[in-house]
């Protein structure tokens, strides 16, 4: 019996027995019911996640954010004729091997690997209905319907068995280097000192070719393929002089590689000092001179390089610390916001994880600059940064973007849990008390709040500045989600 304060069986004998869900990340609505007969598991959906009950020995085991799920809330699961679920959303609806689901609670695997099907895909709307009441059904030709905001939606999942049979042929289509481009052919020198190599790369499926898997392998380089999902770039900096092979193939998925990899030879040339020969006369001299040193002063050479390492050691440990703080705030500084930003980021691709990123600004600063002195407006930026220190969360990374601008990075966070930290933060800088510099001395925030999902990097800061404005245009002190 499932409902919003949790799950309780009814025992043969009349009694109900409640679940205790709390261990489960606080699981407390539960939307549906699957029984999978055969493995003896009571599926059930819930606010987090995809819980499997098992009725010989009375066990719950989870399968949410740490192992894959793409997000906590779901609805309604359907087991298909192929061995899938698929599990409704209020985002799409996600496809999931039910072996590998079971491998996952067993402990044979860590993570499961999910598709997540939308409106791109043909749905009239990704929001799927079901939070009340059951919304999903597996109809007698083996089709699953799912019931949406706009309507029915319905898959044919053997048609989608048939794509995974078909392996796409894959062709390169681009070469760059160091942002020049160079005709798609093998044996092509690249200066030395190239800095950045792009491949362009499309399988070739007109049917969902948006679907069309890729790995990749540069030979020289990738001791393994590396699965790129279902990126067409592959990006290389900073590759050591040599000669290189680099190998793509595609793949439906749940489908096989494709034999026919498309594949591209080039060479990145060496600097003169990377040069064998040149190596091994700088070795000789180095080599000489290391010994005339030691014979000459040993002693003295000793006693300065211990000086000099710990004036080095001295100097770059402040160095590190002045280039990754603000020296006003205490927070970090924008270089060590950018870098965090990029790696949350690309974690966040990797595994499937929520990321958020707000953007913040101290409404009317320059007014405070102008009436009470740019002093005072350094004091002011100081206690709301020490308000956000206060009224964040330990993962979540503060940084003052520039100015009067802060930024607030929320890793595996839901934007419904963002927007509640989002407003606690406002609330709690609009309360703040600053009458010991000036008596009706207020202030506010606006923010700018918005998700990885769907968005590049460079596209989720530009959405979060947007959101930003639109707050300060709609009259500050507001909180807007990018839409």
């Amino acid at each position: 019996i499932g409902s919003g304060a949790g799950v309780a069986v009814l025992k043969p004998d009349g009694t109900l027995q409640r679940l205790n869900l709390q261990p489960f990340d606080d699981a407390d609505y539960a939307f549906g019911f699957a029984e999978d007969t055969q493995a003896g598991i009571l599926w059930m959906t819930t606010d987090r996640g995809l819980l499997a009950y098992d009725l010989a020995n009375d066990q719950i085991r989870m399968i949410g954010r740490a192992q894959g799920m793409p997000f906590d809330k779901l609805f309604q699961l359907v087991l298909d004729q192929q061995g899938y679920f698929w599990i409704s959303s209020n985002r799409g609806v996600l496809r999931l091997e039910r072996q590998v689901a079971l491998d996952v609670i067993a402990g044979r695997r860590g993570w499961v690997d999910v598709e997540l099907y939308g409106e791109s895909d043909g749905m009239a709307s990704a929001q799927a209905n079901g939070g009340s009441m059951g919304a999903a059904a597996l109809y007698h030709d083996g089709s699953v319907w799912v019931a949406t905001s706009m309507g029915v939606s319905r898959v044919q999942p053997e048609r989608l068995q048939r794509f995974a049979r078909i392996t796409p042929p894959v062709v390169i289509e681009e070469l760059a280097a160091d942002g020049s481009d160079y005709a798609v052919k093998d044996g092509h020198q690249l200066a030395a000192g190239t800095n950045r190599i792009e491949i362009h790369y499309a399988g070739l499926g007109y049917v969902m070719s948006q679907r069309i898997q890729y790995r990749t392998l540069l030979e020289g380089f990738d001791l393994q393929w590396v699965n790129r999902g279902s990126s067409i770039l592959a990006e290389y900096t900073n590759l050591p002089p040599g000669d290189y092979r680099f190998r793509v193939a595609a793949a439906y998925p749940g489908g096989d590689w494709s034999k026919n990899e498309a594949v591209l030879t080039f060479t990145v040339l060496p600097h003169l000092w990377q040069r064998g020969w040149f190596q091994l006369l700088l070795l000789a001299v180095f080599a000489g001179s290391l010994i005339l040193g030691i014979r000459w002063r040993l002693g003295s050479l000793q006693r300065s390089e211990l000086r000099l390492r710990n004036l080095v050691a001295e100097q770059t440990a402040e160095l590190q610390l002045l280039a990754r703080q603000d020296a006003l705030t205490g927070l970090a500084n924008r270089r060590a916001f950018d870098e965090a930003l990029q790696n949350e980021y690309q974690r966040a691709q990797r595994y499937h994880t929520t990321l958020c990123l707000a953007l913040l600004d101290v409404d009317h600063f320059k007014r405070v600059n102008d009436q009470l002195s740019h002093a005072v407006g350094d004091e002011v930026l100081k206690r709301v940064a020490a308000v956000l220190k206060q009224q964040s969360r330990s993962i979540d990374l503060l940084a003052r973007w520039g100015g009067e601008e802060f930024a607030v990075l929320l890793p595996d966070t839901s934007l419904e849990d963002a927007t509640e930290v989002c407003e606690r933060l406002r609330h709690k800088v609009e309360g703040l008390d600053l009458s010991d510099f000036a008596p009706d001395l207020h202030i506010t925030i606006s923010i700018g709040l918005t998700t990885n999902y769907k968005l590049d990097l460079s596209q989720l800061l530009l959405h979060a500045d947007q959101a930003l404005y639109q707050a300060k245009r709609d009259g500050r002190n507001l909180l807007v989600i990018a839409g």
